[in-house]
């Protein structure tokens, strides 16, 4: 099987990636963003002032450490959620780390040629803080090689970046695809 040829890169894309996280040997190493642990952090921040009041309004009530303990849990979720999984943009790959903090460490590896779609979701939530996830689904029909970009950081920058590393896909050639590839939703025949 021939390898298409590498599709030239925007350079404006390039550098606005760099620009919001961090690159390592020309790969780009994507993690969630912070911004996407507010809920947490509320609660983070809720259980320290809880446990200052109680604390302070009740001696010798509730142990410091036991009225400490939402923030403790929330701070390790907020840490595991964050350091736990990462995802690497190189120029050729999508490539999925999770269980960094784990005993297993699982890794997906998803060629770009392999990529169908790209997809964008974001909650009213992660619209107003400028976070979201970008999804991308193979072409096969195995749901345990999709890769989902979670929480980061101005997801739309993502999404077309990889859109551009991949090319044009079958619906977006629709009915000028060439004879070998299919648009989605056509007639299957092919011609």
């Amino acid at each position: 099987m021939e390898t298409p040829p590498q599709v030239a890169l925007d350079p404006q894309l390039q550098l606005k990636a760099a620009a919001v996280y961090r690159t390592m040997d020309g790969n780009i190493v994507i993690q969630q963003s912070l911004r996407n642990q507010l809920p947490l952090m509320l609660v983070f921040l809720l259980g320290i002032l809880g446990a200052g009041w109680v604390n302070t309004n009740y001696p010798g009530g509730a142990p410091l450490l036991l009225s400490l303990l939402p923030s403790l849990v929330s701070a390790a979720a907020i840490s595991y959620r964050v350091m736990n999984t990462r995802v690497v943009l190189s120029p050729d790959y999508l490539l999925y780390i999770e269980g960094i903090w784990a005993w297993q460490q699982r890794s997906i590896r998803l060629d770009y040629t392999r990529i169908q779609e790209i997809e964008l979701c974001e909650t009213i939530l992660q619209k107003l803080l400028g976070v979201g996830d970008v999804v991308a689904m193979p072409i096969s029909t195995s749901m345990e090689e999709m890769i989902a970009l979670k929480g980061v950081l101005r997801p739309r920058l993502y999404k077309d970046l990889i859109r551009d590393r991949i090319g044009p896909t079958p619906a977006d050639l629709g009915e000028h695809a060439p004879p070998h590839v299919h648009a989605v939703g056509g007639n299957g025949g092919g011609t």
